[in-house]
């Protein structure tokens, strides 16, 4: 920054001044001479919500000028949505399930599907498939009054989400056995 007298700096994000500098968004100023200083924020930990416009404006009773700086923060996705037992089956169920809110600032390239024994207390996770594109997939070959529970994770160049889990479901088969005969 220069000027004669010396500009005052203001910095803003998204075109709303920062009043006040914090540990996750720090404003350095420095006066050099007269005439000449430098200023610059600082984010030590950058995450999603710190991406935008960030302007520093100078000004003396002279005039005043900007600059803008578009600032990118890329990260993994945040967890998928909603995520629903349907069409189940004596051995099958579909899941679905809606977009990550936020995709990371990246296009999101498949989902990770697992599944577990949800009738004991810890069981682990196992996979049932990490090739999934669509918000909609079949899992077969599940057992009869199982009680299955399945979580789903978004994944993008930047990483896997955190998981979005269902409700516990017993697989029955939706008809039942028939009843005896009747007169």
């Amino acid at each position: 920054i220069t000027g004669l007298p010396l500009p005052k700096s203001e910095w803003s994000k998204n075109d709303v001044v920062i009043e006040k500098p914090s540990a996750d968004l720090k404003i350095e100023k420095q006066e050099l001479s007269r005439s000449e200083a430098k200023s610059k924020v600082i984010i030590p930990s950058a995450v999603r919500s710190d991406r935008g416009n960030y302007t520093i404006t100078a000004s003396n009773r002279l005039g005043s000028a900007f600059r803008t700086a578009v600032v990118q923060v890329f990260d993994r996705p945040s967890p998928p949505r909603n995520l629903a037992v349907t069409d189940i089956k004596a051995e099958s169920c579909y899941l679905i399930w809606d977009a990550p809110e936020d995709n990371g600032g990246s296009e999101i390239t498949n989902y990770i599907i697992d599944k577990r024994d949800a009738s004991k207390k810890k069981i682990e996770w196992e996979e049932v498939s990490n090739t999934v594109v669509d918000r909609r997939y079949g899992v077969w070959n599940l057992t009869t009054d199982g009680e299955y529970q399945f979580r789903v994770r978004a994944v993008n160049k930047y990483g896997i989400s955190d998981e979005c889990k269902s409700e516990k479901v017993v697989i029955k088969d939706p008809f039942g056995l028939p009843g005896p005969p009747k007169k």
